[in-house]
C-alpha cells in the first residue's frame, strides 16, 4: 500500500542569501514560513523549508526529489526597496538587469539543473529588492507579508485548490 505522504507533491521552499544584512530576506522568509500554518493549510503537500547561504551548484542537490521549488532571494534591479517580483527560470535568465550577489547564482544553477534534467516540473523564483539598513523594519515586514502571500498563491495554484475554489 502506498502512503498518502509518498503520493504527496514534494515542494521545496528555499530561502537563499546571507543570514546577515540586507541579503537576509530569503532566510527571514524561510523562518516565517516554517512558523506559519502552511503545513496544516496544505496537508496534501510534502513541504520542505530550507535556507542556504549562496548555494551555487549545491542548489541542484537541494532540488533532487522535488516536484516544485519556490526560491526566495534578494535582488538588485534598481526597483524601489521591498519590491517583490516572481520569475520562472527562463524569465530569470532573460532578465539581464538583475545582479546576483552569489557569484555562481540561482539563475546559473537553475540553468545547469535544466541541462542535467534535474529541474523540478514547477519552479518559481521570488525576488525581493534589497534596501539598505536605513529602509528599516516596516519595509522588511511589508515585504515578508507580500512574499508570504505570493508563496500561498503559488501553492494554491500548484495544488489545484485555486481551480476548485473558482469552480465553486
Amino acid at each position: 500500500m502506498v502512503s498518502a505522504v509518498s503520493q504527496s507533491k514534494r515542494v521545496l521552499l528555499l530561502g537563499v542569501g546571507s543570514p546577515f544584512g540586507a541579503d537576509r530576506i530569503g532566510w527571514l522568509v524561510a523562518d516565517a514560513l516554517a512558523q506559519s500554518d502552511l503545513a496544516s493549510r496544505f496537508p496534501h503537500l510534502a513541504l520542505r523549508i530550507e535556507q542556504s547561504d549562496r548555494p551555487g551548484s549545491r542548489l541542484i542537490g537541494l532540488l533532487e526529489s522535488t516536484d516544485m521549488a519556490v526560491i526566495v532571494d534578494a535582488m538588485q534591479s534598481g526597483a524601489p526597496a521591498g519590491t517583490v517580483r516572481c520569475f520562472t527560470p527562463d524569465e530569470l535568465s532573460a532578465t539581464l538587469d538583475l545582479a546576483s550577489s552569489h557569484g555562481f547564482g540561482v539563475s546559473d544553477a537553475l540553468a545547469l539543473a535544466g541541462q542535467l534534467g534535474a529541474l523540478p516540473a514547477q519552479v518559481a523564483i521570488i525576488g525581493v529588492e534589497m534596501g539598505g539598513e536605513e529602509d528599516g523594519e516596516p519595509l522588511l515586514h511589508a515585504a515578508l507579508a507580500m512574499v508570504g502571500a505570493t508563496v500561498r498563491a503559488l501553492l494554491l495554484a500548484y495544488s489545484g485548490e485555486a481551480d476548485r475554489a473558482a469552480a465553486e
